[in-house]
């Protein structure tokens, strides 16, 4: 069931989730939607993965952005909406898909 708490957990585990990835794969910058107040949510979840001593702490960097601005945040959207509206609309976007996590 939806709630703004489960929401906000899901939230920040797709962010675990992707931090660890990207920082594996070797990237440097990360941009988010932003949420405006909540975004210091964000903040202290990739803070408490890349923390100063960490070896990729000044290596990567992360922002937060209005979507609407940010036409990567588009993509990302496109394929969450495609593949939450299942049928027709999954199959279309399944090729560009490498992988599901269920939380």
């Amino acid at each position: 069931t939806y709630t703004p708490r489960t929401d906000e957990i899901a939230r920040q585990a797709c962010l675990e989730l992707a931090v660890a990835d990207l920082l594996e794969m070797g990237a440097h910058r990360l941009v988010i939607d932003s949420r405006a107040e909540r975004d210091r949510l964000d903040g202290k979840t990739i803070r408490n993965l890349v923390p100063p001593d960490h070896p990729d702490h000044w290596n990567f960097s992360y922002e937060h952005s209005d979507s609407k601005s940010e036409p990567l945040c588009w993509i990302a959207d496109a394929a969450g909406w495609c593949f939450g509206a299942s049928g027709e609309w999954r199959r279309r976007i399944m090729p560009i898909i490498d992988d599901v996590i269920v939380l």
